[in-house]
């Protein structure tokens, strides 16, 4: 019991009982938008976000602990309404840290696109599918316990996983090819072959290789650019602007397209490592 109210679940004669029905306490809460974590200090962090409760936004902070090897949920405060307030204050504002984790979850995305991540794999179980060029993919089984952890639902999950990062052309052009078939017959990354999830893994094509401090760009109302270093293929010591386009999707932030900038090619130099950050 918490402050009167009942226990939710309770135990009498050595079985579980739950408060079912529209006398249980308490109210559903709806993570709408990208978390900001701060405070890490290898034990313990905290995590920034807006959520919908019942219909009406708040702003809300989730305190995270590492017991016995495993992250729990230490405390949780809800702060003041959100509701009438301007959208800009209700998303993140462009930042440096921000630019980090979009780039870090785009990094990660892309590496799942091309094959380069081992992600627990069982490599000694295999499914080959041909397809109807006579090409063969070598698909590798994921392991059960990555699988159950991180995709419950298989495919399903990595979809809806991709979508709350990518959206528009970079999803349909790009990134689709992670869990679906593509128009032009390239084939998923990620299949279910008898109930279990298998990984086409392997490099498939070059990644984005980016480097150096993400500079922003191009701030607008609901999206805005970042801008880092890649090599160019064709040349070693030749470098071109990668830039990623980012918008407003709801209450967080989507990568909507990433392309190069070809007229931006130039020699390679020691200071492009650590190009300070700059907003404009």
């Amino acid at each position: 019991d918490t402050a009167g109210s009942p226990s939710v679940y309770i135990e009498r004669d050595g079985k579980l009982y739950l408060l079912y029905g529209d006398t249980t306490v308490g109210r559903t809460i709806n993570i709408s938008s990208r978390p900001v974590v701060s405070g890490y200090d290898g034990t313990t962090f905290y995590a920034d976000a807006t959520a919908d409760m019942d219909g009406s936004m708040y702003n809300v902070k989730a305190q995270f602990a590492l017991v016995d090897g495993k992250w729990k949920v230490s405390g949780f405060e809800v702060g003041d309404s959100d509701n009438g307030t301007d959208s800009e204050t209700e998303t993140e504002l462009p930042n440096a840290d921000l630019a980090m984790d979009i780039l870090e979850d785009f990094t990660l995305l892309d590496s799942l696109r091309v094959g380069m991540v081992d992600i627990n794999l069982e490599k000694e179980i295999t499914n080959t599918i041909v397809d109807g060029n006579g090409y063969e993919y070598v698909y590798y089984k994921v392991s059960d316990d990555y699988a159950n952890e991180n995709f419950k639902n298989a495919v399903e999950d990595i979809k809806r996983w991709v979508d709350s990062v990518v959206t528009g052309e970079a999803n349909e052009n790009l990134f689709k090819s992670i869990y679906a078939e593509t128009e032009s017959g390239k084939p998923a990354m990620f299949k279910e072959i008898d109930g279990e999830l298998y990984y086409l893994f392997g490099l498939r094509e070059a990644p984005f290789r980016w480097f150096g401090e993400p500079q922003i760009k191009n701030v607008q109302n609901g999206s805005f650019d970042i801008v880092v270093y890649c090599h160019a293929a064709e040349e070693s010591n030749m470098v071109k602007d990668l830039i990623v386009h980012v918008e407003k999707d709801g209450y967080g932030w989507k990568i909507s397209k990433c392309e190069y900038d070809e007229s931006s090619l130039r020699a390679f130099t020691e200071d492009m490592i650590g190009n300070v950050n700059s907003i404009d």
